[in-house]
């Protein structure tokens, strides 16, 4: 879930000029691998980043920058790896359309695509209300 200030998403709050301060919170960072340098009047740097989630990516860019006392931005981000999903085993558009016009195309099946997420089985009054599209106020009583 992203991070929120006053009922906004920091991103939107940092896209759109506003200064704000972060809550700290503690994060998994797996590694930072350094790909590509660029120099400049404004250097970029291109990192490969394997973290846990809610890892706030626009966070590390801001720190390291502070670290090197020059100050830092993120310019650009690529998920690469999400729930197990990866990118590299994405299709472009343009092959989706390919393969669904060959009638080639395979959906990855729910139980698959949903793995990583645990079952929560709604009793039928509950279940009613959620296929109407209401939300639902879960406990793990359910």
């Amino acid at each position: 879930m992203p991070f929120r200030w006053g009922g906004k998403r920091l991103y939107e709050l940092a896209r759109s000029g506003e200064a704000v301060v972060a809550p700290v919170r503690s994060v998994t960072v797996y590694t930072i691998q350094g790909l590509d340098w660029r120099s400049g009047d404004f250097p970029e740097l291109d990192l490969a980043i394997a973290c846990g989630s809610g890892t706030y990516i626009r966070s590390i860019a801001r720190d390291l920058g502070d670290a090197v006392d020059t100050g830092g931005t993120l310019a650009a981000l690529t998920r690469t790896l999400s729930n197990g999903f990866d990118l590299a085993d994405s299709l472009t558009l343009e092959a989706l359309e390919e393969q669904i016009q060959g009638n080639q195309f395979m959906a990855i099946a729910p139980e698959v695509a949903l793995q990583h997420w645990q079952a929560i089985v709604l009793p039928a009054e509950v279940a009613t209300r959620w296929g109407q599209g209401r939300k639902l106020q879960l406990n793990r009583s359910l």
